[in-house]
């Protein structure tokens, strides 16, 4: 008891300090108060305010130049009209910056950017011309020398002579993040000699020919670090390619095209997801399923169809049976985007549910089509694992109308523990596109559903999100039932 009280007093003591301080620091000018309370201030200003600052007095003048007022700003030269103005004055005198964003050439700039002293974190820079990658290399190299620089962001929109500037790439040690990007041919000549060590942990490139050389030099350079690889629309690879990968320890996270020889990178028993794009190539499907059957390691699978798909035998509508093939799949998140298609299709579905009783670990799955059909599939004996399925409701279907439908009524009467997270362009009759949905909203039910149009009036957004769920609401079930992201929650009763 006395220790409680004791606690108590010291709160109480703790309080009254505080609140004497709040109003001691009320009365204090502006050239008054400590410099770290005027600094955490400062750091919520914009670029325009902190220079303003500079001219209020010298205390303020000062602490405009102190690396924690700039350490979270960035600076993005290509879409801020104050930027464009100021740009050089701020490399001139910001000590540092969370990103510097340029687009070169720049006119006027570029001593500011190859002699600066202010360290970017995360440099961005976007290539317009070939006389531009002269300047990006300097800038890659200058902000390499000031020891700061933990990412950067290459993108071509010309075709060069990229070799001085991926080299200067190449060589920038501590990086943690690279990605490059290219809309053109960006010739790779020579490997650098020196090697940084290895550091990077996220890779982003464009898999072409003209890249697949700078791809695989990063991918040796780093193996020993690197946990997420992507390669944008990988048109072109070699055998190397994916046995660097299948030979690496720590990574987590692929996104790739399919792609010949990439049944390699089932191997590297970290690997836990995967992002797989889908084209009509025959070929590239086949690939990929390869590795499906293969990489029984995986946890969160996505296989997306570009473009989408029509027909049950089009290319890689089956591919899921691969995933499912080996009967040792522990898979436990499977999303499948035909969002490519036009249509309200989902070629994919009939190979999907036979695939269900072979993922047994399977505990969270999205589709973007056809609902109801996989929804009648879904009971214990085919999926035990299933905690929730994310569906979207064809365009001008009236999602009331949906939730009374025969589908929901048996899924969730089968599946009392399941959660379906539901995407609606329509919610009620009258709601968008005025359908009828003979008779539902009619009958007055489900009040809650109008709070979800509210919400989405108040942040002018289209697309409606549900979530229902049948167990007694005072139960501990596994998901979450929050609203944070607008998402609306509705009771299914077992006896509906």
């Amino acid at each position: 008891m006395d220790q409680r009280r004791g606690g108590a007093r010291r709160a109480g003591k703790k309080r009254r300090n505080h609140f004497a301080a709040a109003e001691i620091y009320s009365r204090m000018k502006l050239t008054q108060l400590p410099d770290d309370m005027l600094v955490l201030v400062m750091q919520r200003l914009d670029v325009k305010s902190i220079f303003a600052c500079r001219l209020v007095c010298q205390k303020l003048s000062g602490l405009a130049l102190h690396r924690d007022v700039w350490r979270h700003q960035s600076c993005f030269k290509y879409n801020d009209r104050y930027l464009m103005r100021c740009v050089c004055g701020l490399l001139r005198l910001a000590p540092c910056l969370q990103e510097l964003a340029v687009w070169l050439p720049v006119r006027g700039c570029r001593p500011a950017l190859t002699s600066t002293s202010c360290a970017a974190r995360v440099l961005s820079v976007s290539v317009g011309n070939a006389a531009a990658v002269q300047d990006a290399a300097e800038a890659v190299c200058r902000q390499r020398s000031l020891g700061g620089l933990r990412g950067i962001v290459i993108e071509f929109r010309t075709q060069a002579d990229a070799s001085a500037l991926l080299a200067a790439v190449a060589q920038t040690p501590g990086l943690g993040g690279l990605r490059v990007t290219a809309h053109t041919d960006i010739p790779w000549l020579a490997a650098p000699d020196t090697l940084p060590a290895s550091s990077l942990k996220r890779f982003q490139c464009e898999l072409r020919r003209e890249t697949v050389d700078f791809a695989n030099f990063i991918l040796a350079a780093h193996a020993a670090t690197l946990e997420e690889v992507e390669f944008l629309h990988s048109t072109f690879s070699t055998p190397l390619t994916w046995a660097l990968l299948g030979g690496m320890q720590h990574l987590r996270r692929l996104k790739c095209d399919g792609n010949p020889g990439m049944e390699a990178v089932a191997a590297c028993g970290s690997l836990r997801v995967l992002d797989l794009t889908v084209t009509h190539n025959r070929l590239a499907a086949a690939w990929a399923a390869d590795f499906l059957r293969a990489a029984v390691q995986l946890r969160v699978v996505r296989i997306s169809y570009e473009p989408g798909i029509r027909r049950a035998d089009d290319v890689g509508a089956d591919l899921v049976l691969a995933l499912a093939s080996s009967g040792r799949s522990r898979v436990e998140t499977l999303a499948l985007d035909n969002s490519g298609d036009q249509g309200e299709n989902a070629p994919y579905l009939p190979s999907l549910i036979r695939a269900l009783p072979s993922l047994p670990c399977l505990r969270h799955l999205k589709v973007d089509r056809e609902p109801d059909g996989l929804l009648r599939a879904i009971h214990p004996d085919t999926a035990p694992a299933l905690q929730s399925v994310d569906v979207v409701l064809g365009r001008g279907e009236c999602a009331h109308a949906w939730i009374h439908g025969d589908a929901v009524k048996a899924v969730m009467s089968a599946n009392p523990s399941l959660h379906v997270n539901v995407e609606a362009g329509a919610i009620l009759c009258g709601d968008y596109d005025k359908m009828m949905c003979e008779g539902a909203c009619a009958v007055g039910c489900h009040r809650e559903l109008e709070e979800c149009i509210r919400w989405n009036e108040e942040d002018y957004r289209w697309g409606h999100h549900l979530g229902l769920f049948s167990h007694d609401p005072t139960e501990k079930c596994s998901q979450k039932h929050s609203t944070e992201h607008k998402r609306c929650w509705i009771l299914i009763p077992q006896s509906q």
